[in-house]
């Protein structure tokens, strides 16, 4: 399997209420790209801030309606994933990093 340790990326949206990055996935950009490295820090654009979960939708649905070229794939990446499947044991960064860092920068 393979890992990076540490992933930079600018995001296309991203939600204030939750800490959430939207990552649109293309053939350029796989959707393993937020799940492979060990440190995820995404950096993000302060017009990509959205307030909520409803504004990114209405985003996205913005750009479809202007025919934008939309991607194919678009994840909500939160965090670090939890999980307590084996012998009720919590462990941190199953599925994607163990570390998830967000740098606001001024964009506009």
């Amino acid at each position: 399997m393979k890992t990076i340790e540490k992933d930079f990326r600018e995001r296309d949206i991203d939600l204030a209420e939750s800490g959430t990055v939207v990552q649109y996935n293309d053939k350029d950009i796989a959707r393993s790209v937020s799940l492979l490295p060990v440190t995820y820090v995404a950096v993000v654009p302060q017009s990509t801030i959205v307030p909520r979960m409803t504004h990114a939708a209405h985003r996205v649905h913005q750009d479809v309606e202007e025919g934008k070229t939309t991607a194919t794939c678009i994840n909500f990446i939160s965090g670090p994933s939890n999980s307590a499947d084996i012998e009720m044991d919590i462990v941190i960064g199953v599925h994607g990093p163990v570390e998830a860092v967000h740098i606001v920068v001024t964009d506009k």
